[in-house]
């Protein structure tokens, strides 16, 4: 009987089936890109605990310049967006936080990753004034000091992934 109720609290505490994380397709120009925002949302805000938002006076990514991209230009956008994160952030992440707070970059990087293989694949490509936007976000982003940039980025990241989300 006792082995009973053991095998029984096992199937039950240890073979759940896992958690579904929904995959959300994200659609911009006919062109679509699998992420799990729930997910990328609580990496980020694990890594967001151990990050200043910096000075409030510099943006790297705003609500005005997301909401200012024109809808034929947002696929290749969010590319452009997901590869400067690939990049020039994530691949920063190490030097910058902490051991703990790093673990979650990974997932995020590799969500981040496979979105702009995605929308690689739909060939969309980007107007001047988009490739503009892109460029200044760059160069906010380098001319920032590594640490301050690299949390700034992060703490942004909010903001794209809200922008994101309204695209669904």
């Amino acid at each position: 009987m006792r082995v009973a109720v053991s095998l029984l609290c096992l199937l039950v505490l240890g073979l759940r089936p896992a958690e579904a994380k929904p995959l959300q397709h994200l659609t911009l120009q006919g062109c679509s890109a699998n992420i799990r925002l729930l997910e990328v949302r609580k990496h980020l805000t694990a890594m967001l605990q151990h990050v200043t938002d910096g000075d409030p006076d510099i943006a790297i990514i705003t609500n005005r310049v997301l909401n200012s991209v024109k809808e034929s230009d947002r696929c290749c956008f969010l590319r452009e967006l997901a590869e400067f994160y690939v990049r020039g952030v994530f691949t920063q992440c190490n030097a910058v936080l902490p051991l703990h707070a790093r673990k979650h970059g990974s997932p995020l990087a590799n969500t981040f990753y496979i979105m702009s293989q995605d929308l690689q694949a739909c060939g969309c490509e980007c107007e001047g004034d988009t490739l503009l936007k892109i460029q200044h976000i760059r160069r906010t982003f380098e001319k920032m000091e590594k640490g301050a940039g690299v949390e700034k980025a992060l703490c942004d990241l909010e903001i794209l992934l809200s922008w994101m989300e309204h695209q669904l």
